[in-house]
């Protein structure tokens, strides 16, 4: 673990791979190596490959896990999916481990085989085997707290559990309700039929406790020597949490100084390791300072150059960073390099490629041909194709269908990728929203609609994507999230004018919604967005009225005869959104 962590994965693997076909650790070790090297590459080899190495593990832990739970409990357990905490009280030290590693191996093994099957019927067989996964999880939970509650020695906890076991029950129980947690909660609610939870608090708590962290407190309590063998992992899935995810959703929970104590501390002991140098790029980035998070994964790229697609994860990075800044060149540098290098999404790859291009107003020919390949890229997983991938073919075929012209294509694409908020100030306030005025003007200059554009139906699609841009820039000025750096410190406009002024955009949004042809998806990022712009105000109610319009699923377009079958783009992460946002207003008491 510690060679892994510090980017030494030859080495780590070599020892996993010395005994992973006689030893359960051995083995479930090189299930992980195996499993982050295939998600990296998206290999179909490489998938089976991981695929088959956590099938070794299972056939491991079923050599070793408890034999006899007794003809009662094995019928109680196809309705339940997982043992009970008596039985699991009788298992010997090894018995219990090799519980916790068949559950994490069949979780493991059901996630990979979700991507590389892309069938229905796969997606169905895997759901099953991670209840069961997840059921055991749960009682390995009850077990461990109904152990240290019977416990009456000196501190809180039973020694008689070791680390390396409360550390795995942790980082199962506490990221898979954290996963649970950010589901819409009309979705929630039937996975809770099937026995699934998600408690964001709860899941949160229950990472700290691995190592031993508190809020706000800059060392942990857990000692080095002592701490479980999993213990990393957690700290890396509560970093993904406050730093990564919260730049997506507008979750509630998140602690960035918290998170800042966890990463220097992982940074000290890990100062070569990929992973945190990465984080360190979220941290920066997330506070708005950019030039920080370009140099942190600079260095993260440079770590290890052995599992050359992690680098991958930097790149992207590097790319949103550019698209944040306004800065296409250096944009079109990382999209092209994931091109070349990475089978993640050629798609959404191509697509921002030809975007960066077409902003930097070079190489037209290059850009169009790239753009006009987007919608062959796309590819299917669990039988369905991807959301994003779906939403730049779109757009790229719109490209071409409006004889190879987009509205402020960087700038939409900055926002569909979470990444327009990593703007500093002074570029929303000079660069984005001066671009966007620009569009706007000539948008306002234009006396007959009809008479714009190649097809004479696409100056409303563009009246109301550029006031949707122009509002969230607004709001992104006027109040910055509590975590950023805010450069300049005074908005550079009076923030009531600001407010006004997004206001307006977003009504201007709503007003000519049903006159937009294709894009409807911008009525609904409206919606979200004043629902944004009203919390920030404090106008609790409304914001609260906003968000459900969008979580009612209703066609929020006036006019639907304009709109086609089925859900508009991006639909789904409108509602994602937008569930955050009643859920914050909620833990606020509103």
């Amino acid at each position: 673990m510690h060679l892994f962590m510090s980017s030494r994965m030859i080495e780590a693997e070599d020892i996993c791979l010395s005994a992973c076909d006689h030893r359960l650790y051995y083995s479930v070790g090189y299930s992980l190596i195996q499993a982050i090297k295939s998600l990296a590459t998206f290999e179909p080899e490489d998938l089976e490959a991981a695929i088959q190495c956590c099938k070794d593990s299972i056939t491991i832990t079923q050599l070793l896990r408890k034999k006899d739970h007794g003809l009662f409990e094995r019928v109680g357990s196809l309705a339940k999916g997982s043992t009970s905490v008596q039985s699991i009280k009788n298992m010997t030290l090894v018995q219990r481990h090799a519980e916790l590693v068949f559950a994490e191996c069949t979780l493991l093994k059901a996630v990979l085989g979700i991507i590389y099957s892309g069938d229905f019927l796969a997606f169905l067989k895997e759901a099953l085997n991670m209840r069961n996964a997840y059921a055991i999880y749960r009682t390995l939970a009850k077990y461990v707290e109904t152990a240290d509650q019977e416990y009456h020695g000196p501190g809180d906890e039973d020694p008689a559990i070791d680390q390396d076991f409360r550390s795995g029950v942790r980082l199962g129980n506490g990221m898979i309700s954290l996963i649970l947690s950010l589901l819409p909660s009309a979705v929630l609610k039937i996975m809770e039929v099937f026995g699934f939870t998600g408690d964001r608090d709860w899941a949160l708590s229950t990472l700290m406790k691995a190592g031993g962290w508190k809020a706000r407190v800059e060392e942990p309590s857990m000692d080095p020597a002592k701490e479980g063998i999993r213990r990393p992992i957690c700290d890396m899935v509560l970093l993904m949490h406050h730093l990564v995810i919260a730049n997506y959703l507008p979750v509630g929970g998140v602690d960035v100084p918290t998170a800042a104590n966890i990463l220097h501390y992982n940074l000290d002991r890990y100062p070569t390791g990929i992973f945190f140098l990465y984080f360190a790029g979220r941290l920066h980035s997330t506070e708005t300072m950019l030039e920080d998070a370009i140099k942190s994964f600079r260095l993260a790229i440079q770590a290890q150059r052995e599992y050359i697609q992690l680098g991958h994860i930097c790149y992207w990075d590097l790319g949103l960073v550019s698209l944040a800044q306004g800065s296409w060149a250096k944009g079109y540098e990382c999209f092209t390099i994931l091109d070349k290098e990475s089978n993640w999404s050629k798609a959404i790859y191509a697509y921002a490629k030809a975007t960066t291009l077409y902003e930097d107003g070079i190489e037209a020919a290059k850009a169009n041909q790239t753009m006009s390949q987007v919608p062959d890229l796309m590819q299917r997983i669990a039988g369905k194709s991807i959301p994003l991938e779906k939403f730049v073919a779109r757009r790229a075929r719109k490209f071409v269908a409006q004889g190879n012209r987009l509205t402020l294509p960087g700038i939409e694409l900055a926002y569909v990728l979470n990444c327009l908020g990593l703007s500093p100030r002074f570029i929303l306030f000079e660069e984005h929203l001066n671009q966007v005025s620009q569009v706007l003007a000539e948008l306002h200059a234009v006396k007959e609609p009809e008479q714009y554009g190649k097809n004479g139906d696409e100056y409303w699609d563009d009246y109301c994507l550029a006031h949707l841009l122009r509002g969230i820039i607004l709001r992104f000025i006027s109040h910055p999230e509590p975590h950023v750096v805010a450069r300049p410190e005074e908005s550079p406009i009076p923030i009531d004018e600001a407010d006004e002024q997004a206001l307006i955009s977003f009504n201007n949004v709503l007003k000519h919604g049903r006159d937009i042809s294709h894009d409807h998806h911008v009525v609904w990022f409206a919606h979200y967005e004043l629902g944004r712009l009203y919390q920030s105000k404090g106008d609790w109610a409304l914001a609260r009225e906003q968000y459900e319009l969008v979580m009612s699923g209703k066609h929020l377009e006036v006019n639907t005869a304009k709109k086609g079958k089925g859900k508009v783009s991006l639909q789904n992460m409108a509602v994602l959104r937008s569930n955050a946002g009643l859920q914050m207003l909620k833990e606020q008491g509103h």
